[in-house]
């Protein structure tokens, strides 16, 4: 599960990334091992795993990573459905808001351009979570799609935010070679299918390779400025 995020803004340029973070898994775990233990910095151009950031607290894991708008902080729900976040200023972690209600686990964060966090469980539920301290966690309710004839929501993808701070989900049934794009309004917990994209691959040439495995496999990954 790979999620990237759009967070420098410059006046009449787009928003561009400059550093792609990930939550990576424990050496030597299955490739379908989601428990991510650590945050590192990833390099895009040679596609491997760089810098450790943080580990996570506690023997703490995760399958969720977003980070702030400004990069100095990061988030991550862990096991126990706590919201954990690591200030990269301090070099310290700290706890927030319980996300409660879970279904199975949250599978889906982000934090948008405007500061306001979100999260997402297996089970379609939706959260809003605060960004400075006390980093208060908010159920909203599930999510539901308005478009007729939509696909099901996979609990493989992510959550991604624009420059203007509108919220998109991605997902993929396991073992797809497509990814499903969504539009989503947590004022409404309703969620417009927007279409589908496909892998781009298997259209090319049967000589052409696939991009090379990064060294590490990120449980999930965070682009910022």
């Amino acid at each position: 599960m790979r999620r990237v995020q759009h967070q420098r803004h410059g006046a009449g340029h787009a928003p561009t990334c400059s550093r792609i973070y990930a939550l990576t898994i424990a050496s030597g775990s299955g490739a379908s091992d989601v428990n991510g233990v650590a945050i590192r910095e990833l390099d895009e151009q040679t596609n491997t795993v760089g810098a450790l950031i943080a580990t996570l607290p506690d023997s703490t894991n995760s399958a969720t990573l977003a980070v702030s708008t400004n990069a100095r902080r990061f988030f991550v729900a862990d096991q126990n459905n706590r919201l954990r976040i690591f200030d990269m200023a301090l070099g310290t972690w700290s706890s927030g808001g319980i996300f409660s209600g879970v279904t199975d686990r949250l599978v889906r964060m982000t934090v948008t351009s405007t500061g306001v966090g979100y999260a997402m469980d297996s089970g379609r539920n939706l959260w809003r979570f605060e960004t400075a301290s006390p980093y208060t966690v908010t159920s909203l309710g599930q999510l539901s799609a308005t478009t007729a004839g939509a696909p099901s929501f996979n609990i493989n993808g992510d959550f991604f935010a624009d420059s203007s701070g509108k919220l998109y989900m991605i997902s993929s049934a396991t073992g797809s070679a497509a990814i499903d794009l969504w539009l989503v309004v947590p004022d409404t917990l309703r969620a417009e299918y927007l279409g589908r994209l496909s892998n781009p691959w298997p259209a090319r040439s049967s000589t052409a390779s696939p991009p090379a495995p990064a060294a590490s496999t990120p449980a999930t990954t965070r682009a910022a400025s």
